[in-house]
């Protein structure tokens, strides 16, 4: 048994010698491959996506998927190819995802404008609603007021026969305007008297004083 361990040691040794320079190996064809075909790389997936920013990042992303696979299965036949394939598939979700995103936005937009909408007739018909409450309210108030005073006639009689039985004798309106027309003659006729006298006043002269008899002389 401790022959067996004696032998195994050795063999795990030379089999992780052995992956960690097929690792190197490919980190180094890696790199050969990205300064040769990176420049091209980056162009093609910039033309898929329409921005250069994104074209490299996607290609990045094909050079970390490279360091991550590479090393374990090997440098392919075609490594830009095999870029260029991993780039491009990134660049055809990346604009599944923006598309599903923009579709969103619009649904969200149209939900938006249409709950607008919703609440903008909610709130007219609200309004309404307040506006014809009052104007029944007010018709109420004039149907109330019209049978309290039909009640109030059949109960006591007429107003003017209730306000005089309470000393009330509300003038017509024929004796009131006779009293104002009388009223304001007598104002007019005590304007215009007034007006007479202070022109008599102005224009009549002043009355002359008659001279002092003279002193009688004094008897010696």
């Amino acid at each position: 048994m401790g022959a067996n361990a004696g032998t195994g040691a050795p063999e795990f040794s030379r089999r992780g010698t052995e992956a960690d320079g097929a690792a190197a190996a490919a980190r180094g064809a890696i790199d050969a491959v990205w300064r040769i075909e990176s420049a091209r790389l980056i162009a093609g997936l910039a033309r898929t996506v329409g921005d250069v920013g994104t074209g490299e990042d996607l290609a990045h992303d094909a050079l970390a998927a490279a360091l991550e696979q590479w090393p374990r299965s090997g440098v392919p036949d075609n490594p830009g190819a095999w870029l260029m394939a991993v780039g491009k598939r990134r660049a055809v979700d990346l604009l599944r995802r923006r598309t599903v995103f923009e579709r969103k936005q619009e649904e969200l937009g149209r939900d938006a404008k249409i709950q607008a909408q919703t609440d903008l007739d909610a709130a007219r018909a609200t309004v309404a609603a307040k506006v014809q409450a009052h104007k029944t309210a007010l018709a109420a108030a004039d149907a109330a007021q019209v049978l309290l005073h039909r009640w109030a006639e059949a109960t006591f009689g007429p107003t003017s026969t209730v306000l005089a039985d309470f000393g009330f004798t509300p003038e017509k309106p024929a004796e009131k305007s006779a009293a104002v027309k009388a009223a304001s003659a007598a104002k007019a006729a005590a304007t215009k008297k007034a007006k007479k006298a202070a022109a008599a006043a102005v224009t009549t002269p002043a009355a002359t004083p008659e001279p002092a008899a003279p002193a009688a002389p004094a008897k010696s």
